[in-house]
């Protein structure tokens, strides 16, 4: 039986505040509700922030800095690099927020496929091209630093490497935190296949892996490797990259559809017990020992507050944890049919 490490205000220490959304094309995202909504994280307990350089094209990075002002002392400021943008002038953000209404929906970084990649450690994904190099990296550290208007990253990861990146790199993240500009080297990645190539390093201390009651795989695997390893865990796609709000195709054509199956379950469990699915996804994920640090991306004020209220509410009943693996049971990889 898995059970509640802790209750109440205590909880807050273990939630991310998911910074991809500030400094979007949205007017929500920047400027004084940017600055609101960071602030009201922060009285609300919330000590933990996570964005990256390529968030907005640099953006969410100088939205963070100036809506934490005299509090940057006082919380973890964790942020990743690797992958090349653009970043936006001053001008250049105004003139998108004029145009965007006319455009419809905002281009992100990751519609951006102009930039080319000259080094061989420099590979395309579902952003745009990556560099890892150590020359790379260094300024793309001090261009972090300069956006967050702060002298050091309590964690730098690298985004999304594909595979392990060469000793160079490596020893480039143990020299920056040697000198200060970095208090912790992490990793985000996109994929389980490669984290136990990361883990054999003794320099890595986080390491960001999807996990979530739709895909709860990490448990089994990751965890307890990074037990043994001593590296700190950040879990993202709590709700399943949008599918709690989903529901099954008609025809069952959608790749999704086993999962969207498994949130019909846990609407189901939800109501009995009172509470959402989007509650339970937290409970469930909060009780698992190994996680750290919860991320969530925030895009509100009342996002944020329904946020807060999950994490600081112990479960309602007793059995819930439990009821909810045994919905996840029969969907887990290699179960097969009763």
């Amino acid at each position: 039986m898995v059970d509640w490490r802790d209750s109440g205000e205590s909880q807050l220490v273990r939630f991310g505040f998911g910074c991809v959304k500030l400094g979007s094309m949205s007017r929500a995202s920047g400027g004084p509700a940017a600055k609101r909504l960071i602030r009201e994280a922060i009285h609300s307990g919330v000590t933990f922030f996570d964005t990256a350089d390529a968030y907005g094209a640099g953006a969410s990075e100088r939205v963070l800095a100036a809506a934490l002002g005299s509090d940057r002392g006082s919380v973890v400021v964790a942020t990743k690099g690797g992958y090349l943008f653009r970043e936006r002038s001053r001008l250049g953000r105004g003139a998108r927020r004029i145009v965007a209404p006319a455009l419809g929906a905002a281009r992100s970084i990751r519609s951006v496929q102009s930039w080319t990649a000259t080094s061989a450690l420099a590979t395309k994904t579902a952003y745009t091209a990556q560099d890892f190099t150590p020359s790379y990296l260094r300024s793309a550290v001090d261009d972090s630093l300069r956006r967050l208007r702060t002298d050091y990253i309590d964690v730098y990861q690298l985004h999304g490497p594909s595979s392990l990146c060469p000793d160079e790199t490596l020893q480039l993240m143990s020299e920056l935190v040697r000198v200060g500009k970095i208090r912790a080297f992490g990793v985000g990645l996109e994929r389980l296949d490669k984290v136990d190539d990361w883990l054999q390093l003794e320099n890595l201390s986080r390491l960001q892996v999807p996990f979530g009651i739709l895909d709860p795989e990490a448990r089994e695997t990751v965890f307890p490797a990074a037990e043994r390893a001593g590296v700190q865990l950040i879990v993202r796609g709590v709700f399943g990259s949008g599918l709690f709000n989903a529901n099954p195709s008609p025809d069952g054509a959608n790749p999704n559809d086993a999962k969207l199956q498994l949130v019909q379950s846990l609407r189901l469990l939800a109501n009995s017990a009172g509470t959402t699915p989007h509650q339970l996804a937290v409970w469930w994920v909060l009780a698992q020992q190994a996680v750290t640090t919860m991320l969530i991306g925030i895009n509100s004020i009342d996002h944020l507050r329904s946020m807060v209220r999950y994490v600081t509410t112990p479960p309602s009943h007793a059995d819930l944890i439990d009821r909810v693996d045994e919905l996840i049971r029969p969907h887990a990889p290699g179960s097969t049919p009763g």
